[in-house]
């Protein structure tokens, strides 16, 4: 759904719409397009009564990697908040199970950090791998309530993402964790809040226990991954050609991929401006299949990016393109298929070694495909 909102989000704004008539107005729109689309389970797990919504899988799954535990009333509190000690644990076991390797305890040099603490060595360990810094005073802040921010940071250095850009209207681009929460949030690791109007990062919030899990788990995920990266995976994205599942519903296939559509685009309206000096358009020819349960069908609610060789992601204003696959809220019933072209403009010294990165429901888990070879 962020994508959908950043859409409207970009049209209100233009417009001059104000923040809480904007998301009053946008609201209503999306929960109208949404609502026959949409249905939350809300259940609580037999071994966490206290555990259900939207973290609930990531939970229990960290859970089962032996990343967190619960507590001897058989609960898991998800509402707690986390120290940066026990943030620390939580990201070293994700690390170490994920490789199979054990991190070096090493030395720690803290005024609060002593052995014999029950986390000692978590934190040690952290440190030494450069995951985790203290403060200027000359503390960890064990006990310290970690913040979002904090655990961006963390996770970026744990993980060792590539600095990443992204639109957070509480996150400045000059601070000194803004770099971090755009590699998270590109990785999916952690995400935003979205009011369908504006983007919100709450960089300042503290850190849930559910939370915690949840981001712990994708980072394990995540480095897992690296060591044995699967198809559709960023490191190991699927050929072209190559017809892959994106979500639960549908079934996508690059078909092909026009490095410069210019000439192509020029030809479709005579209003379309030509690519910005530096730029060009990348075009894809698209098919896209719905194979999901509900047999009114649905609308295409897939979403395409092309992350160019830097990992920087073009925006998708080409003007009109020739036969477009996005657009409309057409319905695709089961077993039908669409074909369709969908367009970037692409810095010319990136488009090469470029993915394109397909998502459902605008905000669902990422599916990617090669892009320009």
């Amino acid at each position: 759904m962020a994508r959908l909102s950043d859409c409207i989000r970009r049209f209100l704004r233009e417009f001059g719409c104000a923040q809480g008539l904007a998301g009053i107005v946008v609201t209503a729109l999306v929960v109208a397009i949404l609502a026959s689309h949409v249905s939350y389970v809300q259940a609580s797990h037999g071994e966490f009564p206290d555990v259900d919504g939207v973290l609930t899988g990531d939970i229990l799954k960290a859970h089962d990697v032996g990343l967190v535990d619960g507590f001897p009333d058989g609960t898991f509190r998800p509402g707690a908040r986390v120290t940066r000690a026990a943030f620390a644990k939580m990201l070293v076991l994700a690390v170490e199970r994920a490789t199979g390797t054990e991190l070096p305890l090493g030395r720690e040099f803290f005024l609060d950090v002593t052995e014999g603490q029950k986390l000692y060595e978590y934190v040690v360990k952290a440190y030494n791998a450069g995951f985790i810094l203290g403060y200027t005073d000359g503390t960890f802040g064990y006990d310290k309530n970690i913040t979002r921010k904090e655990a961006a940071v963390i996770i970026q250095r744990a993980l060792n993402l590539a600095p990443a850009s992204e639109p957070f209207d509480d996150v400045p681009a000059d601070s000194w964790f803004a770099d971090a929460v755009g590699a998270v949030a590109r990785a999916n690791i952690m995400k935003g809040y979205d009011d369908f109007v504006w983007r919100y990062f709450r960089p300042d919030m503290e850190l849930t226990r559910g939370q915690a899990a949840a981001v712990a788990y994708r980072a394990y995920s995540f480095k897992r991954n690296e060591v044995n990266p699967p198809l559709g995976s960023p490191k190991n994205p699927a050929p072209i050609g190559t017809e892959f599942p994106v979500g639960d519903k549908w079934m996508v296939k690059i078909l092909s991929i026009d490095p410069d559509a210019w000439p192509e685009i020029s030809e479709e309206s005579m209003f379309n401006d030509p690519p910005d000096p530096g730029y060009q358009y990348v075009m894809a020819r698209v098919r896209v299949t719905y194979v999901g349960t509900d047999s009114s069908g649905s609308f295409i609610d897939v979403h395409f990016d092309y992350l160019d060789a830097n990992s920087v992601r073009a925006t998708d204003s080409c003007g009109v393109i020739p036969d477009p696959l996005l657009g409309g809220f057409e319905t695709i019933l089961p077993g039908y298929a669409k074909e369709g072209n969908v367009c970037w403009s692409v810095a010319s010294d990136a488009v090469r070694g470029g993915i394109i990165a397909v998502s459902s429901f605008w905000d669902g888990p990422r599916v990617y495909f090669e892009g320009v070879r």
